[in-house]
């Protein structure tokens, strides 16, 4: 019984029943995808410049340059995934904010629903 029980006497959800998936995409650990995908393209590129700088017939300085410029490429593409998760992270702080403030209004009015016009 080590697991996690997702329905039970606290859980407000009947028996069998699951709680409905989030809006966008599914469960929050689920937005790591990109991220886990990036870091694993990542760790593969680095071992594979190693090696390829390992065995690689040139000069020192033809290796150099080429880990410069892979070490630039690699930059560019850490900021691009950077700038993407900030924003998304933004956008779900900004969703959360709303929700919280939509259930706030809500617990003051009594629980009350607004009618949508």
């Amino acid at each position: 019984m080590g697991g996690r029980s997702r329905s039970g006497p606290d859980s407000g959800m009947e028996g069998g029943q699951r709680r409905p998936r989030r809006e966008k995409g599914g469960r929050m650990s689920d937005n790591n995808d990109g991220f886990k995908t990036f870091l694993a393209f990542l760790a593969g590129a680095t071992i594979g410049a190693v090696f390829g700088a390992l065995f690689a017939p040139k000069s020192g300085k033809e290796i150099r340059d080429d880990v410069r410029e892979f070490a630039d490429k690699l930059a560019g593409e850490a900021k691009a995934e950077y700038e993407k998760m900030s924003e998304k992270a933004k956008e779900m702080g900004d969703k959360a904010k709303r929700t919280a403030d939509d259930a706030k209004g809500r617990f003051r009015k009594g629980g009350e629903e607004e009618p949508t016009a």
